[in-house]
């Protein structure tokens, strides 16, 4: 508690400060916060600061917060100080602003050491207004931009349109303006229009996640004193954290997009492009029509106005239109400007049965397909007259090649069994008497020294009482290779329908002999072969 200096006059009792440097008219909102700022001399730079109040009709002042350093901040309940003797200057922060505040007189305050102290006098003139009442939540993504509307109160006209972002303590300045109707520096750009409903607006692009948080829509004095207006917190997203909307469809169809939009960008223009991010991606179509069909390529657009949504085609659809795509309807890309869209296009082909194949099938044939359709095939009201011509020409085909079939199984069959019965019948001819060697399961075995063949004769037409003759071929090894012959005695059993004789020819040491008129049932010939 500091008692205030006072002079008494022999006219009249009057109190007054001892050194009053000048006074501050500062207006805050009920509820806010208001930035009182607070002049001192160069010299009196190292001395305590403090701001106090005094009641009506007191002659002392009560400290609500004191410093005794400076570039740091002091806080007590509402009230922060912090001292910055470079600008030979001290803040103070009241916060959350009610009515006992338009009624107490607040003074800042430099503590000089042996002399009067110095103060200033603050007139705070506490008010409320609409435009003050709440607080605006505003959410943007990375990268992207974001508008935000300050509006202010009727007789702030003259004072400076300021923006500012909240500390631990203070709100550092970003961009302001008393006159200009547009102002930017960096990122930020206020636009200040003329007009009734006085309010400005200051764009943010290139959002980083640093500028999440909250900022301040305010007014500053000639005197650097800043009353909040509106506090706006800010949050960034980031674009991979957005949920698409699936869309599905194959290269049989068009792919169709829907894109909503909120009622008050129906005048704004309608866009779409494709990329993973909405500031690289590449844009496709856009229109400012309605109610009307714009074309490029293979895209069409239409702006329904009415249902507040635009709907975008894509004819012949590939399966390289698969992607995601962006559409929206305000080059700011607020949360509610556009919509993403995972668009999956498979590639769907009917496959056309050939008759080939239907005659390799042991099952029954089943009904061609019409035709095969391929990503590049139109996609029009045409396309539905088209595809009746195509399956009538598929089953004109497959009617003709099961015909040729029919007709080729029916004519090669019968030559085949024609030319089996002919190979047969000759080769029945050639070998009439059948014979059958048997081996030595069949009779073979060993007769001393000799060796034994039965070869057995069988006439087509004999009598089938009598049993065929037997045949021996008897094979002598001689003792003496060079000298000795090798005899073999063959027996013949005529055939009835043959003559009497038969000729029979040998060879005996290189010579021929021949042996005719052969009689009898069984007649033995020996010839004689000499090894060399």
């Amino acid at each position: 508690m500091r008692t205030l200096n006072i002079v008494f006059l022999v006219t009249g009792y009057i109190h007054t400060f001892a050194s009053v440097v000048h006074k501050l008219s500062v207006t805050g909102y009920k509820g806010k916060t208001v930035i009182i700022n607070c002049q001192y001399n160069e010299n009196e730079s190292k001395e305590d600061k403090y701001f106090c109040t005094s009641l009506p009709f007191r002659v002392s002042c009560k400290d609500e917060i004191r410093s005794t350093k400076r570039y740091v901040w002091k806080h007590e309940g509402r009230f922060s100080l912090y001292d910055n003797p470079k600008e030979n200057s001290f803040k103070v922060i009241i916060r959350d602003l009610n009515e006992e505040d338009r009624t107490t007189k607040y003074w800042c305050a430099v503590n000089k050491q042996g002399l009067l102290d110095n103060y200033s006098q603050v007139n705070l003139n506490i008010l409320e207004d609409d435009c003050c009442k709440t607080s605006v939540s505003k959410v943007a993504y990375l990268g992207g931009s974001v508008t935000i509307d300050c509006k202010y109160p009727k007789g702030e006209e003259n004072n400076v349109r300021y923006f500012c972002k909240k500390g631990l303590f203070d709100c550092k300045h970003l961009i302001s303006t008393r006159t200009a109707t547009y102002t930017k520096k960096d990122r930020f750009s206020l636009l200040n229009p003329v007009n009734e409903e006085r309010i400005y607006k200051v764009n943010i692009s290139g959002l980083t996640e640093e500028d999440a948080g909250t900022y301040w829509c305010a007014m500053k004095t000639t005197d650097g004193s800043i009353s909040q207006l509106t506090d706006v917190t800010l949050s960034i997203v980031n674009w991979d954290d957005i949920q698409p909307k699936e869309e599905t469809a194959d290269t049989e169809r068009a792919a169709r997009l829907q894109c909503d939009y909120p009622d008050r960008h129906s005048q704004n223009e309608k866009f779409l492009c494709k990329g993973e991010s909405p500031f690289t991606c590449k844009e496709l179509i856009n229109t400012t029509k309605q109610n009307e069909a714009v074309s490029q390529d293979r895209l069409s657009l239409w702006d329904h106005s009415r249902h507040v949504y635009f709907a975008v085609t894509i004819t012949h659809s590939r399966p390289n239109d698969s992607g995601t795509y962006w559409c929206g309807s305000d080059r700011t890309w607020q949360p509610d400007n556009y919509t993403r869209i995972h668009l999956s296009v498979v590639e769907k082909t009917i496959k056309t049965e050939t008759p080939a194949s239907a005659s390799a099938s042991s099952a029954a044939p089943s009904p061609p397909a019409a035709s095969v359709f391929t990503p590049d095939a139109s996609v029009s009201p045409n396309s539905s007259s088209t595809t009746p011509q195509s399956a009538q020409n598929g089953t004109s085909v497959y009617i003709a090649g099961s015909l040729g079939l029919v007709l080729l199984v029916v004519v090669i069959l019968p030559l085949l069994l024609i030319y089996r019965h002919t190979i047969n019948k000759r080769r029945g001819a050639y070998l009439s008497p059948e014979q059958t060697v048997t081996n030595a399961e069949n009779g073979e075995g060993d007769h001393g020294d000799r060796d034994y063949e039965s070869i057995q004769e069988r006439p087509e037409a004999s009598d089938p009482g009598s049993a065929p003759p037997s045949i021996y071929v008897t094979c002598n090894f001689p003792t003496n290779p060079s000298d000795s012959l090798d005899y073999s005695t063959v027996s013949f059993h005529k055939s009835p329908d043959c003559t009497d004789d038969a000729s029979v020819s040998t060879l005996t040491e290189g010579n021929p002999i021949s042996a005719t008129h052969v009689n009898g049932s069984s007649t033995s010939i020996y010839s004689a072969v000499r090894n060399t």
